[in-house]
């Protein structure tokens, strides 16, 4: 899980620096998703059972909707890291537990007691000052919309993957996202294609070839271990983000930045927390 959290957060490094300053979001989108899923279709086909097997699932509605989750979640986290710096953006995506705990409320009825609410409030406090206006390297509010919004559907997404991981394989769940963001994409290509010189492809294969074992890597350790157990890994990242925006821009956080993310990861990591807690007393109740 480590190693995915790290492998994205030098993707994504990649994409900002070297690729979205000279072509727009959906090409880089199209070009992202369809070198990613080479190597997968090329392992599955490899795979004794081959790439039909891989491809087969009788969980349709399941992976529809995870799918929706995917591509908005891809699209609003690109727009952001395209108009932001990494470490905002990292910022913002560590709400994602928050957004986990009141999307249970909210929807499906989960009871959410007195100190989680305390610690949902809490977070988006740490949002507020994290996000100061006098941020100059979060010059956008559309950064900062595309990123919450991100993290609102990178939780539901997440869901989904454990959901999904139950039955299916992990490459029956990563290679449906980048087939159907690329299907959708193709009919649309002329008008927004620009043609991609040869010493930048190198680029592109990296970037493809980065996620590709991030995503195989998320959900192979989604399969084998608890979501709640594997969920506080993810602030590691900002250690990642921070090193990365400091070696390409020289830029450091802000005290006000670095007091709103701890603040952030203190709410996310006690949400967790009693995630797990009430998890735990769930098993023990039903003998297992």
């Amino acid at each position: 899980m480590e190693l995915a959290i790290f492998i994205y957060a030098a993707s994504d490094c990649l994409m900002k620096y070297a690729v979205m300053p000279d072509y727009s979001l959906l090409q880089v989108i199209f070009i992202r998703d369809l070198i990613r899923i080479l190597p997968m279709i090329l392992v599955a086909s490899l795979a004794p059972k081959g790439l039909l097997f891989y491809l087969k699932t009788r969980r349709i509605k399941a992976h529809a909707i995870r799918l929706v989750f995917s591509i908005a979640n891809t699209v609003l986290f690109l727009l952001a890291i395209q108009t932001t710096c990494l470490v905002n953006v990292y910022t913002m995506s560590y709400t994602t537990a928050i957004f986990t705990t009141l999307s249970g409320c909210l929807l499906l009825k989960e009871k959410v007691y007195a100190r989680l609410w305390l610690s949902v409030i809490t977070g988006f406090i740490g949002v507020v000052i994290a996000l100061s206006p006098k941020e100059e390297c979060f010059n956008a509010n559309i950064g900062a919309f595309a990123a919450l919004a991100g993290a609102f559907f990178a939780s539901m997404n997440k869901v989904c993957m454990r959901n999904l991981s139950k039955t299916e394989h992990s490459l029956t769940i990563t290679i449906y996202p980048n087939l159907v963001i690329i299907a959708l994409l193709l009919p649309f290509l002329p008008l927004f294609w620009k043609p991609v010189p040869i010493e930048q492809i190198p680029y592109f294969i990296s970037i493809g070839i980065l996620l590709a074992t991030a995503q195989y890597l998320i959900a192979m350790a989604l399969s084998l271990s608890d979501s709640s157990a594997l969920a506080p890994l993810d602030y590691t990242s900002y250690i990642w983000v921070f090193a990365l925006d400091f070696i390409m821009l020289g830029t450091t956080p802000t005290p006000q930045n670095l007091i709103g993310v701890s603040i952030i990861m203190l709410s996310g990591a006690y949400i967790y927390y009693k995630a797990k807690q009430n998890s735990e007393k769930m098993a023990s109740r039903h003998g297992l």
